[in-house]
């Protein structure tokens, strides 16, 4: 079988962790596969397009992709999607909303473009493949009934083969990860916001220092530094806590692997170390971490507050979000879920564990599916 995957890996290295998520998967299943890749940020040229249709399927690897403006503004392709001739399959693509309140799930609406995509999709006859409960959500209440939740291909490590296997949360935890927020990118020059999302990282920090004193720490930044990041830098530097930045590729994902606590504001972090089946704490940013701890059962964090995000208007939506407040009891949730977390011996993350199992079986079910191409 030839697969022309369609890549949204640039910068990020939460999206490079997908697509290497997303490779594993289809080889697993196909092992004698070829698959090339293609970047899905750029217009799609006349040879571009030939290779897609010199292969038996297109699929789309993954990421927020269930977007109002995923077509074209967020994956171009090509002006005439009848040029592409093969099939296209939706992997475990997912939402990026700014809430997960049902006004934001349920009132939104994709553009004509994007619609014109989703139908050629759903008239190649594959099911749409969705990272989460809201992103099956948000596609039923557009009208396209053939989903099937798989969860985030990012979160089967089959190289470690965990699934089927439950963990034993009874050592010490020494060694934390605490992954960087987005919002010290998003500020866009509004300084409160900045200032916000950089005392939530201090505080958390220093939250986790304290009540876990002999652990040590490391920041983990996923993407390339903005003078937002650079000024939590100095900060960690001035009080000796290491920091690392990973962005540029999948590699980078390593520094968690002898990582005992998780928490942060990276939903790759947190699907990564819960793929290693590491204790991980979520702070959610946007409807995308909401939608990942609903499906698999954990506590939603929020890092704003939702009442900002209530808006019929796109635009003024946006406006909302750059100025919103930030949600003043975050650290509070983080202290609070961890001493619930402790009491009940962490077994909760075996809980999300046996879900990911489930949607497992799933994702093997929704990929089988290619078996079925001419």
């Amino acid at each position: 079988m030839k697969i022309a995957l369609m890549s949204g890996a640039y910068v990020n290295a939460g999206d490079f962790l997908i697509v290497k998520r997303c490779q594993e998967l289809l080889y697993n299943q196909y092992p004698d596969c070829q698959i090339r890749t293609i970047l899905r940020k750029v217009k799609l040229t006349e040879k571009a397009i030939k290779d897609i249709n010199s292969s038996d399927v297109l699929v789309l690897a993954g990421g927020p992709l269930y977007l109002w403006n995923m077509y074209p503004q967020i994956m171009p392709l090509t002006d005439d999607l009848a040029k592409i001739k093969v099939p296209i399959f939706a992997m475990a693509c997912g939402q990026r909303l700014f809430d997960c309140e049902d006004h934001n799930i349920f009132n939104n609406s994709f553009t004509p473009a994007t619609r014109r995509l989703l139908d050629r999709i759903a008239l190649d006859g594959f099911p749409f493949g969705c990272r989460d409960v809201i992103a099956a959500q948000l596609l039923q209440s557009m009208g396209y009934q053939n989903v099937i939740i798989t969860g985030c291909a990012a979160w089967y490590n089959l190289q470690e083969n965990n699934i089927g296997k439950r963990k034993d949360f009874s050592s010490e935890i020494q060694h934390i990860c605490v992954s960087d927020c987005d919002a010290l990118r998003n500020s866009n020059g509004v300084k409160r916001l900045e200032n916000h999302a950089i005392n939530d990282m201090k505080s958390i920090i220093q939250l986790l220092m304290h009540r876990y004193p002999k652990a040590d720490l490391r920041v983990v930044f996923h993407r390339d530094m903005t003078s937002a990041h650079k000024k939590l830098t100095g900060w960690l530097s001035n009080n000796n806590i290491e920091f690392h930045s990973i962005n540029g590729s999948a590699d980078g994902f390593s520094i968690y692997n002898s990582c005992d606590l998780h928490v942060g504001f990276r939903v790759h972090a947190h699907i990564y170390n819960l793929s290693l089946h590491t204790r991980s704490i979520l702070i959610s940013e946007d409807a995308r971490g909401c939608g990942v701890n609903q499906t698999l059962g954990l506590p939603v964090i929020k890092c704003y507050d939702s009442r900002d995000y209530i808006s019929d208007n796109k635009t003024v939506e946006r406006i909302i979000k750059k100025i919103g407040r930030n949600n003043p009891f975050v650290v509070k949730q983080v202290e609070n879920n961890i001493k619930l977390f402790e009491q009940d011996n962490w077994e909760q993350f075996n809980w999300a564990f046996e879900r990911m199992d489930f949607y497992y079986d799933n994702m093997v079910r929704h990929i089988g599916a290619l078996g079925l191409l001419p």
